[in-house]
């Protein structure tokens, strides 16, 4: 397992940009995918159940 600096040097290998310009795009990304996840957007996940799944949830609430 490789450690979380060696992961961010890959990255930045790939993508070809400097160390803080692939630590700022890997937090924007993450940050994201966390507000789409936590606001229940339709478009996150990759698992096919997961829009049954984010449905029953946003019925629930709306429940009184």
């Amino acid at each position: 397992m490789k450690t979380l600096s060696e992961r961010i040097d890959d990255y930045m290998q790939r993508k070809g940009l400097d160390r803080q310009t692939a630590v700022d795009a890997l937090l924007t990304f993450a940050l994201d995918t966390i507000d789409g996840r936590r606001k229940g957007g339709k478009k996150v996940g990759n698992r096919p159940q997961q829009e049954k799944h984010l449905a029953r949830a946003r019925k629930a609430r709306t429940k009184p």
